[in-house]
Order: structure tokens, then sequence, then C-alpha cells
């Protein structure tokens, strides 16, 4: 077995001529007595890079004697200054190894400030920066429908996207999908399954070929062709085994046999729709065909080369405009809203992204800010060497380039253990996100700090170490030049301006860290205690979707459903209704009020409820009556309104009003019986809507959302809630079963607040402390300096409370000054966070009183400790060591 070539090559290299043959010889020959009998390859080039390692020191030492000998030229510029930095690299070495406090110190503070500012750049940058895994990402973009007379969601009806399709000039191609779910069966248990409908096109638009199978063409589009669904590959391999024949195989989705016709990539992801399983062609009903006001399908399209933003907007504007004339009714004032796709997708977390970046970039510049302190410290401690070695010769340059080396081996420690703990922060931060909310942003499903993160760590290390090692080592090189008594004291004052400035920036920065977690405090705050229109407490909630659509099986499963939850133990009364409150805007439609104009349209949120319903989630009846169980097929058709309705379209007064909605073809005029008070069904952040509910009773909705109010403990009642559910019907899955005050908490309103809040509430904790220890060590030193000073003064009768008042009047200027700035700033930064209150002012006086009385009571303590030393130096002892 012959030696591994590439270390055996790399020493031939590094060891001079004349030591060459001898050194790799000897390598060679216990190589060869020691490794190679044992015929493990893994073995021998583990072996022979150890040896080779452990060489380099010699090696090295070899190098240096072989530079310069006798009759020879001296090395050149490049070599001396080589061999001078690896001088002062070992000397800082040695330096680090004999101040381990200082070591522990500027590593723990590094490594806090290189972490913070790591994994929030990793996160925003493939978050924010990294591109869509599609083909040509760029040229993707988002089309939105807007009608300037009329409420609308964005979305466009079926008719309205063939025309977008067919009738602009500056998209390649457009396609359009809708969100839902399917029950599955055949697949393991039965479940309720997130899937998406697509229109033809949809895949080859994003540039994406399923791994398995095929993709959808126009024929399977049409309402009798048969069903087919493409999977996506975490459906394929949890749900159905990774089995490789699975292409042709049916599985059942809500009660229907359907082909799988492909498999889609494994690092395939959408995340407009990004808990999506199941992809299935769009299908639109003869309705849909027909009606141009029956929006729901989200539009997208790619860019042809070369046109922008602008110009797509004023084409698709011109096909918009086209719709009032064939739809006078329901479009007129339609235009567009053109985004890139990317835009679309990650424009609600930007503001989120950029605030905790600028947070974790305020902590590290806390963090090196502090290190300036002790680096200004040492520098005075170390005088008399400084002084020796420009006796000795030492340029002043000189100086400072070692003083920096050293400040740069202190420096690797901290990295090094800060890029290691932002691994570990941003995959917990990730964790910490709900499922619903980390599948909605793209790339976070594999998502680790990469080389290239790992790599712009290491250089804000050299760039911040270098900043803020640089002033502190040129002013300890210009000192060692002066040895007089005054020009001593002239440094001493020189160093505590520095020292006091290097506080002045901590506590600056810690202001705005602390008033903006204070802001996001507040925020959060009056989120939660606002109230949602019902009382939440002792609320659980489950969605059951039976796969049958017969409306009179529907409705017996309903009132069995009710029936067997309303008996389990601890339960007070059970409801349902078609949508889960706080869980999305959900269903919408318009009406006309009977007898007037019928152009004179209100839009409303529409909700189907169980008779109890109001009763249960303690919305209080205003006035008329809510329903009952005579409220169904046969009986007069009811609704019952809320307030914020019956005051915008009936000026509170609506009871006996009747109300006409065109999706209900064929049907009478629905009279209002009753007014409830609002209940807030979209997010808590979000205005409260006007809302038409109807009885289960006359409008049967294959959607059900269980809702129970429970005399104990909510949590302990959900295996119960699914063990009744499952024995009315065992092939109806019963998911999302969670009690309301878990719903608030991961909904996205109350999470998007309350991460900032306790990520930006850490970096002020952690840049609060360090500007308090920053403030601590300056005015240590101050009264270790001024020893002497003291004594003298107490000698000569100064009482204690002045000595102690002269100390703490030194910690005036930096706390003040430091506060000063950080108010200044953050009265400026702050609006960057107006995206994010609730019901908060962004330049908050009373947010910024606390924070100022905290950091000064904060300044005092850390004043006490240095006072209270000085105030006990004994006058005697003070003027023998002086």
């Amino acid at each position: 077995m012959t030696p591994p070539r590439f270390p055996r090559r790399m020493l031939r290299r590094l060891v001079p001529p004349d030591r060459r043959d001898a050194l790799v010889g000897d390598l060679d020959e216990e190589f060869e007595r020691h490794v190679a009998p044992t015929r493990s390859h893994r073995r021998a080039a583990w072996w022979y890079w150890r040896e080779a390692i452990r060489s380099l020191p010699g090696i090295m030492r070899m190098r240096r004697q072989a530079r310069v000998r006798p009759g020879q030229p001296g090395p050149s510029g490049q070599r001396v200054w080589l061999s001078h930095m690896a001088a002062d690299v070992a000397y800082g070495v040695r330096r680090a190894r004999q101040q381990p406090s200082l070591l522990a110190t500027v590593t723990a503070t590094l490594a806090l400030g290189i972490a913070a500012a790591t994994s929030v750049f990793a996160l925003t940058r493939v978050v924010l920066l990294q591109s869509l895994p599609y083909a040509t990402p760029d040229a993707l973009v988002y089309v939105a429908e807007i009608d300037t007379r009329r409420p609308s969601s964005g979305t466009v009806s079926y008719l309205d996207f063939r025309d977008y399709r067919a009738q602009n000039s500056t998209l390649v191609n457009a396609a359009a999908f809708s969100g839902g779910s399917r029950i599955i069966t055949g697949a393991g248990d039965p479940d309720r399954v997130p899937m998406v409908e697509v229109t033809d096109g949809f895949f080859g638009l994003l540039g994406v070929r399923p791994a398995l199978g095929r993709d959808f063409d126009a024929a399977d589009m049409g309402a009798q062709s048969p069903p087919v669904v493409i999977i996506t590959d975490g459906a394929w391999r949890r749900r159905l085994g990774a089995d490789p024949l699975v292409v042709g195989r049916t599985i059942g989705l809500s009660g229907q046999l359907t082909t799988i016709v492909g498999v889609l990539p494994r690092d395939f992801e959408f995340p407009l729709r990004g808990l999506a399983e199941l992809f299935l062609p769009v299908r639109p009903t003869p309705a849909q065909r027909e009606r141009r006001y029956s929006h729901g399908l989200d539009l997208i399209g790619r860019l042809r080369p070369g046109i922008t933003l602008e110009q797509a907007r004023a084409d698709l504007d011109v096909v918009a405009r086209r719709f009032a004339a064939v739809d006078p009714q329901y479009h007129p004032a339609a235009r567009t809203d053109v985004v890139t796709l990317l835009d679309k997708i990650v424009g609600p977390v930007r503001p989120i992204l950029l605030v905790l970046l600028s947070a974790a970039g305020f902590v590290l510049l806390v963090a090196c800010a502090n290190i300036g302190g002790l680096l200004v410290a040492r520098g005075a401690a170390r005088l008399q060497e400084i002084e020796i070695r420009s006796a000795l010769g030492a340029s002043r340059g000189r100086i400072v380039r070692q003083l920096m080396t050293e400040s740069l081996v202190l420096a690797v420690p901290g990295a090094i253990l800060g890029l290691i703990l932002g691994q570990y922060a941003v995959r917990l931060f990730v964790l910490s996100i709900p499922r619903a909310q980390r599948a909605a942003l793209p790339h976070l499903a594999s998502f680790s700090i990469d080389p290239l993160t790992m790599l712009i760590g290491v250089g804000l290390v050299a760039a911040s170490m270098t900043a803020f090692g640089a002033i502190p080592a040129w002013q300890s090189a210009r000192q060692g030049d002066r040895t007089t008594l005054r020009s001593r004291a002239t440094a001493d004052s020189r160093r505590f301006r520095l020292q006091s400035g290097f506080v002045v920036a901590q506590f600056a920065l810690a202001v705005v860290l602390l008033a903006g977690s204070g802001l996001m405090a507040r925020s959060v705050y009056q989120l939660l205690t606002t109230s949602p229109g019902f009382v939440t407490d002792g609320l659980l909630t489950a969605r059951v979707n039976p796969a049958f659509f017969d409306p009179p099986a529907v409705a017996a499963y309903q009132q069995q459903l009710l029936e067997r939850v309303g008996a389990i133990p601890g339960i007070s009364g059970v409801a349902t209704i078609n949508q889960s409150p706080l869980s999305g805007p959900g269903n919408s439609g318009t009406f006309t009020i009977a007898g007037a104009d019928a152009r004179r349209e209100s839009v409303t949120a529409i909700r189907t409820v169980s008779a109890d319903y109001f009763a249960v989630m303690s919305i209080p009846l205003l006035q008329g009556r809510t329903f009952s169980v005579d409220d169904k097929t046969g009986r007069p058709p009811v609704v019952v309104v809320n307030q914020a309705l019956a005051n915008v379209v009936f000026d509170g007064r609506p009871l006996g009003q009747r109300i006409v909605f065109p999706f209900f073809d064929g049907r009478p005029a629905w009279e209002i019986v009753g007014i409830v008070g609002d209940e807030q069904l979209a997010a808590l952040d979000q205005a409260i809507r006007p809302v038409v509910y109807f009885p289960f009773g006359q409008v049967t909705n294959g959607d059900i959302t269980l809702v129970a109010r429970t005399t104990g403990d909510p949590t302990s009642l959900l295996h119960a809630v699914r063990s009744a559910a499952a024995a009315v019907d065992p092939a109806v899955p019963v998911y999302a079963a969670e009690t309301m005050a878990r719903v608030i908490a991961d909904s996205a309103a109350v999470f998007r607040r309350r991460s900032v809040l306790i990520l930006v509430s850490g970096f002020a904790v952690a840049a609060v402390v360090l500007a308090a220890v920053g403030l601590y060590g300056v005015l240590s030193q101050m009264v270790t300096q001024r020893t002497r000073e003291i004594g003298v003064r107490m000698a000569l009768g100064a009482r204690n409370t002045h000595v102690a008042r002269s100390i703490l009047a030194r910690a005036l200027l930096p706390t003040g000054g430091g506060l000063a700035i950080g108010m200044a700033a953050t009265l400026w930064l702050s609006p960057m966070l107006q995206t994010l209150l609730f019901n908060v002012p962004a330049r908050d006086w009373m947010t910024l009183a606390v924070v100022g009385g905290l950091l000064c009571a904060l300044a005092f303590v850390a004043s006490v400790i240095p006072a209270r030393r000085a105030v006990r130096i004994d006058p005697v002892v003070a003027l023998r060591q002086g």
C-alpha cells in the first residue's frame, strides 16, 4: 500500500530541499511498518494526515532557519511581513491564554452578537432574497382584480380568467388556482387533506414537471372527464409508502374514486397553498361558466421577455375595463394590480424580518462597543509594555498591527461559538412557527445556515473587530510615545472619554431595542385583550366534513353529532358553524333589499349556523330572535344579521326587512328576524365585517365546524369529542381539534407580533445587560486609576457622600447622552414598526418614559458598586500606593 498522495505531496512542498528526503522518507518508513499491513485505506489516510499535522511546527521552524544564510540576500518584504504576522498571532494566543477572564468575556459577548446577526440574516436571506424554486422565477407575477366601486378580494371568476389569458399581450401564459380540502380514503386512515384546484398549464407555467407520471392537460378539465389527481412527494411517501407503481392507482377523494396521474418532485413547494398535498384540475360548474361575479380563483402569469410590471398592469387594465361593458353590475370599475409572485408570498413577513434584522444588527453593534471598551482597558493596563516596545524601536504602525492581531485572535472563539449558536437559534425559531405559517414561506422546510451565511458571519467578525479595535489600538500606540506624568494624565482623560463614548453607543442602541420591545409588548397586550365578540374561555373547536353531499344525509349526520357531543360530561353546550371564527374571511356574497333598486348591492360575509350557536358562543342577542329547530326546509326563509350590517345597510332597523341573494336561484327573499352582537370572523387585528347568518336547517353546508362550551379544561375533552364523532361515522375524520385560546395564540395576527416581541425583547435584554456591564467597567477602572487622588481628598477631609457623588456624576454623562441619542433614534425609526403595531402609536411617549426610567435605574445600580468601593478606600493605604 502506497502512502496517500495529497498529504505526502504537501509535505514535500513545505519542507526545505535539504531536509525533504529525510523527513518524508522517515514518515514513509513508519507508514510501511505500522499502517500498510492493515490494508485499510481510511486508516492510512487518517494516520498520514495526523503525522503531517504534527510535523508542521517543526517544518515551519526549518523554513524560518533556511530563509537567511551567510552570503545570501535577506528575505523579501512579504516574507518578513508574514513572519511578523505569525509572531503576532502566536503572541496573541499566549496573551489570551494568560487572560482567561478577558477571553471568556469577549467570547461570550461576541458569540451573542454573531449568533443574533447570522441567524436573522440567514432567515432574511432565504425568505426575502432567495429566488422561488421555479424556472425564471423573476418573470412570475400575481394578478389581483380590484374594483374601485365595490369591495373585492383580488380573486377572479372563471370567465375573467379566460379573458385575461386570451386577450392580454404581455404574458406568455396565465393559470389560475383555488384552495380547499378533500377527505382522502384508500391511503391509510380517512383524513381531511388540503388541496389545490389548478387550470391547465399551471405546472408548465411554473416550469415544473412531475417526477412520476404526467401533467394535467386540457382534456382533464372537462366536467365529464375521469377524475384525476397529482400528489406531492410528501403525500406519496407518507400516505402511499413511496410506491413506485403509484401512477394509475385510485384513491377516494370525498367519496369519489380518483386516479393518480403524477407525483411532483421532492423539492416542489407552492407557498401560497403551502399545506396542500393534492392538486386537482379546475372543473367549473355551469354557474361559474355563466356568472362573471362568481370570483374565487387566484391568477398568476409569466411575463414576456422585456416586459415590466407597469406594462403588464396597463395591458391587463385594458382587459379589465372591457368587463364593464359585458357585466356593468359586478364590474363597474375593474382594474388590476400586478406584483411579482415572490412579493405576493413574502410581502406580509417582509416588515417582520426587516425589524428583526435591524434589531440583530443593533445587538452586534452593542457587543462590539462593549468589546471596544474592554480593549481600551487592556491597552491602559499594558501601557508600560507598549512604552518599552517604542523605546526599543517599534514604530507606531507596528504596535497597532500587533494589537489589532491580538484583537482578531480574541475574536476567533467568539466567532466559532456564535456561528454554532446561530445555527441552533434559527432552527428553534423556525420550529416555533406554526405549521401553516411555516409552509406559507418558501425554503423553510429544509432551511439551515449555509456556507455563504457563515462566510458573511466571519466577515462581520473581522469587520467589527477591526472597526472597534482600531481606535483603542491607535490610542495605546500613541500613549506609548509619551512618558511624562502630564501626558499620562491627558492620556487617561482621553481613554476615559473613549470608553464613555462606547458606553454612550451601547445605551443609545439599548434604548432603541428596549423601546421597540415595549411597543410590541403593548401591541400584543392590546391584541390579546381585544374582545372577539364571544367568550373564549372553555371553548373548543373541531372540524368534521362528511364525504357525502346529500343535504338530508348531512343534516342527519349533524344532528347525531350534536347529540353525541352534547352528551359528553363536562360539555354544557354544542353547536355548529360552517367556518370557525378567527380562521379567515371565508365565504362572502352580495345581496339587495327586496323592492329596492337591484343595482344597490351590499357585500357581506356569509355563515351557516345551528340553532344554539349564538348561545354556545355567548354572542348577545340585541333585537328580535335567533334561530330555532323550526327554522328548516319548508318553513319561511329567515336570517340573522350582526350589528355592523344592521347599522351600515339599514341604519339600525333591519327587523322585518327582506333581502335577496343572487346566488340562491329560485329562492324567495330572506326575512331578517334578529340582530346579534359583532363577532370577529377573520382576525383580531381586522375591522368587524357585516355578517349574514343562515340557519343550518334551511341551508345545508358540507363544511361543519363544531364549537363546544365546557365547564372545565377544554383540552381534557378533545379525545372524548373525537371518540363521539367517530361513533357517529368512523369514515368522517375529525381534524383541527383545538381550544379557542390555542386558535387565537396560533393565528397569524398574534404570532407575527408575538414572535417579534420575543426576539426583540431577547435582543433588548442582552443589549441592556451589556450596556450596564460597560458602564460598570468604565467606572471601576476610573476608581482604580484615581485611588491615590481619592485617598488624598479623603485625607484632606472630603466626606464619603462627596466622593460617591463625584463617581455617580461621572455616570451621568454617558447615561444621559445615550438616552438622548437613543430616544431621538427611536422617534426616527419607530415608524418602521407601524405595520406590526395594534392600537398603539409608533411614537408612544409612555413607552419612552418607562424605558428611560428603567435604564436610569439600571445605570444607577451599575454605578453604586464602584461608588461604594471608592468611599471605602483607606487614605493611608492609597497614599502608600502612590
